[in-house]
């Protein structure tokens, strides 16, 4: 066993997701708001660009909030694209 500061150091990596995102209910639910006439299927799809400063939890709510949207509806099937360029 490696001794180590850190409790999870999975948190680091780009496929973590975390069981519960703190603090973003307000973004999450605007996300979710946008998305809501498609799992009525009373609108087509539409694109949404969330944009702001590196580490903000960005990345994180979109996937909480496709994963919720999956697990809530047959209809729902999310695809998160990273358009990130190196």
């Amino acid at each position: 066993e490696r001794n180590t500061i850190f409790k999870n150091e999975q948190v680091f990596s780009p496929e973590y997701l975390p069981e519960e995102v703190l603090f973003r209910d307000k973004e999450m639910y605007e996300i979710a708001y946008h998305f809501l006439p498609l799992l009525k299927g009373t609108c087509p799809p539409s694109f949404l660009t969330i944009f702001g400063r590196a580490g903000v939890g960005k990345t994180t709510i979109a996937k909480h909030v496709l994963e919720q949207f999956s697990n809530y509806s047959q209809k729902a099937k999310g695809i998160y694209i990273n358009m990130m360029r190196e």
